[in-house]
């Protein structure tokens, strides 16, 4: 399995980030990386990442801190369509949750899910996340516990 580094976008990434995307049929289950940078740049809470595999980028993801609490929150998390399907997304989480955890007063990783999004939902229980019966819009939200 390839060596998952994440990287924090910048001046000399950007780009890499911005060039990589979803399948067409997934296209309404994530915003768009330059989207999510844009929004990183008037919501500052928001940290847009670089997903590389060894030195190829293969995926993005943004993460946010809930204000006071002790929750972290994927907002957004994307495999590019040359990638999936290769346990990329899995490695990938398995270096995110620990990078999340980490951060100061981490006691939950929340994320949501878009209904229909099966794949996602399936990979994120099988990483330890629950369904907490909580709604934001049409996407279930979903928590991890730290333990």
């Amino acid at each position: 399995m390839a060596n998952i580094i994440l990287e924090r976008i910048s001046l000399e990434n950007w780009e890499d980030a911005v060039a990589l995307s979803v399948r067409e049929d997934q296209e309404s289950y994530v915003a768009s990386n330059l989207r999510s940078i844009a929004e990183s740049k008037v919501r500052p809470q928001c940290n847009p990442m670089l997903i590389k595999a060894d030195a190829d980028p293969v995926g993005f993801f943004l993460w946010a801190r809930d204000g006071d609490q002790q929750t972290y929150w994927i907002y957004r998390f994307m495999i590019d369509q040359e990638f999936q399907g290769n346990g990329l997304g899995r490695a990938a989480l398995e270096q995110i949750i620990p990078f999340l955890s980490a951060k100061p007063g981490a006691r939950q990783i929340m994320l949501a899910v878009l209904k229909g999004n099966e794949t996602a939902e399936k990979l994120y229980i099988s990483m330890g996340f629950k369904h907490t019966g909580r709604l934001v819009g049409e996407e279930a939200v979903m928590a991890l516990s730290i333990p």
